[in-house]
């Protein structure tokens, strides 16, 4: 979704969506320093040879809203 951002615009975009993530959940496919820093979970997909594909993932930040879960 930013491959074609610069990093100044990159971080507007990922403060952009930082303030609208407390109402709406976003999917982003990133590989920019600024954005991967300012998200909660990260995910990796990796192709194995002949094994198909392997899903990876780490929790950034393990606050959550009151009332989410």
């Amino acid at each position: 979704v930013d491959q074609s951002l610069d990093g100044a615009n990159t971080e507007l975009l990922a403060a952009a969506i930082k303030a609208r993530s407390a109402r709406t959940q976003y999917f982003v496919v990133s590989h920019h320093q600024a954005m991967l820093n300012e998200s909660d979970q990260l995910l990796g997909v990796s192709m194995r040879k002949g094994k198909g594909t392997r899903v990876t993932g780490i929790t950034l930040r393990d606050e959550m809203p009151a009332g989410a879960a």
